[in-house]
């Protein structure tokens, strides 16, 4: 073998070294992100089912808070809301890397992002303030009837939802 020979020789061997190392760390990143996917997808699931669990509670309270203001009774109610509860914490990192944008629809993320609008802790001070507000005469007791089951109609509404994202990150 000449001298060009273990030139070309050399050449190719470390150019097809190069490659096979540039294919070696594309497959195994695929596999780290699949299986990075996978988990992710496990997470939100049983984000998923604890906000369900989660709405469920405060829907027995905003349950029971009606019955008093139909009652008359706003001097009886003392509720502690729990809206900044709701994790997100799984769903935010699905949206961070864009695995979000891959397993939902648009409408989907609306719903996501509306979800998390309700659910901030201003949203407790807001309906405490209700309540408050209520108890001073200075709402309505049809107003709070309204708000409050506007609150019960969102409850559900996500409560639905949550339920249905979870199916859609399970087994795809």
């Amino acid at each position: 073998m000449g001298f060009q020979e273990q030139i070309i020789a050399t050449f190719i061997g470390a150019l097809s070294g190069f490659i096979f190392s540039i294919a070696v760390f594309y497959i195994t990143e695929k596999i780290r992100q699949a299986n990075y996917n996978s988990n992710l997808a496990k997470n939100i699931q049983k984000e998923a089912d604890f906000n369900v669990s989660l709405l469920d509670t405060i829907k027995e309270e905003i349950d029971e808070l009606l019955r008093k203001i139909s009652a008359n009774d706003a001097g009886h109610i003392y509720t502690i809301f729990k809206y900044d509860q709701l994790q997100k914490n799984f769903l935010q990192q699905a949206l961070w890397n864009g695995y979000l944008y891959e397993k939902l629809e648009t409408e989907d993320i609306y719903k996501v992002q509306e979800m998390w609008s309700f659910f901030m802790p201003s949203s407790n001070q807001f309906d405490i303030g209700n309540v408050e507000l209520l108890k001073s005469g200075q709402m309505t007791q049809a107003d709070a009837l309204n708000r409050f089951e506007y609150v019960k109609k969102k409850i559900i509404e996500f409560k639905k939802f949550n339920k249905d994202l979870k199916k859609k990150f399970t087994n795809k």
